[in-house]
Formats: C-alpha cells, sequence, structure tokens
C-alpha cells in the first residue's frame, strides 16, 4: 500500500504545481508590460495586427504574440473567433478595438505600410534635395 501511495503521489506531484501556477492571478502590470513590448519590439513581426474589413463584421488577426496577448486580456472570452487567432468583431467597434491597441503601442499592418511609404518620400525627398546641393557647388 506504502508503494502504492508514494507512485500516486509521485504523479501528483506535477499535476499540482501546474494548479499552483494556473490559481495564481495572472499579472496586471500592462504599463510593465508595455515597457517590456518597447524593448522587445523588433524582434517579432514589423507590425502587430492586421485587420479584415467584412462590411458587418471586422476580423482583428493578432499576428504578434503582443497582439495577442493584447486581445485576450482586452477582448470578451466568448468573441466570437476566426481561425485560431482571428477575432470577429462588430465593425462599428472596430475603430474603438483599434484604438486601444493604439494607445498601447501596437501597430496594423495597413499603419506599418504607411510609415514604410512616408518612410521612402522622406528619404526620396531628401536624396532629392541632396542632388540639388551638390549641383548647386559645382
Amino acid at each position: 500500500m506504502t508503494d502504492l501511495t508514494q507512485t500516486i503521489s509521485t504523479l501528483l506531484t506535477p499535476l499540482k504545481d501546474l494548479h499552483a501556477r494556473l490559481s495564481q492571478p495572472a499579472p496586471n502590470e500592462w504599463e510593465q508590460y508595455m515597457d517590456k513590448l518597447d524593448k522587445d519590439r523588433g524582434t517579432e513581426l514589423e507590425y502587430d495586427y492586421e485587420i479584415y474589413d467584412h462590411g458587418d463584421t471586422t476580423v482583428i488577426y493578432p499576428v504578434a504574440t503582443a497582439a495577442q496577448e493584447w486581445c485576450a486580456a482586452h477582448l470578451p472570452a466568448n468573441s466570437e473567433r476566426w481561425s485560431t487567432h482571428g477575432y470577429v468583431i462588430r465593425t462599428e467597434a472596430a475603430d474603438a478595438v483599434c484604438s486601444g491597441m493604439q494607445r498601447d503601442k501596437l501597430i496594423s499592418e495597413d499603419e506599418y505600410v504607411n510609415l514604410c511609404e512616408l518612410e521612402q518620400q522622406m528619404q526620396d525627398q531628401a536624396n532629392q534635395d541632396f542632388a540639388e546641393y551638390q549641383g548647386e557647388d559645382r
């Protein structure tokens, strides 16, 4: 009987540890998390989430871990899902959700593309200004 008790205890110890970890409250220091995100930015994708407008509904598809965690923390647990990570929300609520994600320093694919285009325009203008400057010196 002692061997059986010891065997059961040995088998249950990992479950007890898992239960203890899962029963602890999740960290809710969002500012600390966002500071960590700032330090980690660039280690994953250059943007955090994608937006797909389907008329009455919009799908927010978090592609970066930070965006997945944001959605899990801020969107209702019973939200309708699209695929494994996409969240289906009413289009009229999408602006509020995206504003919240932007406030917390998450970048959408559209924003990233716009920033890349703006950066390219600025670089082109700087090159043009430099070429004109060199032309004046001659």
